[in-house]
Order: C-alpha cells, then structure tokens, then sequence
C-alpha cells in the first residue's frame, strides 16, 4: 500500500494523532494486534509498556464529533519496537496490542479495521519499563495472555550486549514462543503450579526483572520478592488496570501501593517499581 498525502499520519490540532491501519489485524492470545502507522516524532524508541489510547468507532473528524458508540478510549499496548517501512514515506509503523475481553464490540470494531483506514489515537502515555545501562542480566516473566508486552525490551537489551532470559507461566507447549524469539533469549517455560521457585533463581541471577502477569500473580510475585535480600536488582511490573482518560480524572486505573494509598496507573505507571506495590 502506497502513502498519500490524504492518508499519511498526522498530529491533530486538538492534540490527538490520526494513525493509518498499515496490515490487517492480527487474532492473538493474548488479544487483537494492530499494526499502525504513527508520524515519527510520535513513536519514541522505549515503548514497552507504554501505550495509546484509540477512539473507536470514528474513523473521520465528524465521526469524532457525533458518534459516540463506545464512549471510551481502548488502551493498544506496544509489542515491538517501530520501524519505517519504504511505503510508508518515513512514518513508524508500531505493533499494538489491545487486551480488552475480545467479546467487547470496541475490540471488534478496532479488530475489522482495513488496512489504509484512519485511526484517533492519544499518547504515547505513561512511563514504561526502564533499561539501564547498568542492566546486564535481564529477567523477562510472563503468562500467554501477557507475553506481547514485553517484546520491546529485548531486541533493546540484545542490542547493548545483555543477556535475556524469558520465563514464561504457561500449560501450553512454548514451541511458538520460540520462533518469536531471537537466538540469544534463552526462553524457560515453567508451570502455573511450580513457578515460584525458577522465579526466584532468576529473580537473584538478574540485574532487572520486568513481569508483565494479572494482578494475583503479581501479588504471589511479591510475596515472594518481600523475603529476598535483591541488592541493588529491581523489578518492575506491569499491573492490570483499567486505562481509560489517560489523565488520571476518572480514577478508573487506580492500583494500592504498600504505603496503603492509591495510585493511578495512567499517569504514574502503569510500570511500577514492585516494592512500591506489595500489597497487591
């Protein structure tokens, strides 16, 4: 498909960005996966765990103002780092996740998008997973319904020398996960039952560990991170909430922290520190 000038990727005066479908979507797992072309200045490197917020159901400026089918925005995670593609006339093409239960018709309608055909969008929103420097040993943990979100990391990480080891929570066989994955990831797929402890190997091998599991595993994770000794090693996590307004006013993402208040994702995540978050 060829780009023109009526439907290239643009940043709109109300602060929105209009995205062009670039492939058809794609059934996963773990959700529907778009593929979306964003104007270059707008798709920024480190992206896992970030994520925009799409209008659904308009796909025009007057659709925008007088259709209001699925009156909230559906959060489309990152699942790869964007690349330009030759047709494309320098945008970035980004691969999207939305996680939303797929029964939802918003899901569906985002799902039936056609390649060519516009779509509103803000962000990218929140603060993702961190990578620094420092990072040499890098722990990936994951379920099936999660697992896209953290892909972004590690083509980054391989990139600066790291070593990555991905675990993923799994009854299923995880001879597809590994054709997704480069040579250099050493993928480990462990139990829903006796993950625990190749966790906490791993958990004391990394220098970072980034999960990316529903919220009550995420809570075992930090029962068993609270009676480690990790040093200076950290773990970010990625927990479930409902992303929304993407500004913290309707407080429909609000997590607890440890302290015993309230957060709201969209703004000060959705990637948390986990000690912060240890009441899960």
């Amino acid at each position: 498909m060829l780009w023109t000038d009526a439907d290239h990727p643009t940043p709109n005066g109300d602060g929105t960005l209009t995205g062009i479908i670039a492939a058809p979507a794609l059934l996963d797992d773990g959700g529907v996966q778009i593929h979306l072309a964003l104007p270059p200045q707008h798709a920024p490197g480190q992206l896992a765990g970030r994520y925009l917020l799409a209008r659904c159901g308009a796909a025009t400026a007057a659709e925008r103002a007088e259709n209001w089918q699925f009156y909230l925005r559906r959060p489309l995670f990152f699942t790869e780092a964007p690349h330009a593609r030759p047709e494309t006339a320098g945008a970035q093409v980004c691969r999207l996740l939305v996680r939303t239960a797929p029964d939802d018709p918003a899901v569906r309608w985002l799902g039936n998008l056609n390649p060519g055909q516009a779509l509103n969008v803000i962000g990218p929103n929140g603060n993702g997973f961190p990578l620094p420097l420092t990072t040499q040993r890098l722990l990936l943990l994951e379920d099936d319904l999660h697992a896209l979100l953290l892909l972004p990391l590690v083509e980054t990480a391989l990139d600066r020398g790291c070593r990555v080891s991905l675990f993923l929570i799994t009854s299923k066989s995880a001879e597809s996960w590994r054709r997704r994955l480069p040579m250099a990831v050493e993928l480990r797929p462990v139990s829903p039952e006796n993950w625990h402890q190749p966790a906490s190997d791993g958990i004391r091998w990394a220098d970072q560990t980034c999960a990316a599991l529903p919220n009550h595993l995420l809570a075992e994770l930090g029962a068993l991170v609270a009676g480690m000794r990790l040093g200076t090693s950290a773990v970010f996590v990625l927990p479930d909430a409902d992303l929304a307004c993407g500004y913290g006013a309707c407080l429909a993402c609000v997590v607890p922290l440890a302290n015993g208040h309230l957060t709201r994702a969209c703004i000060h995540g959705p990637v948390f520190d986990l000690r912060e978050m240890l009441r899960l």
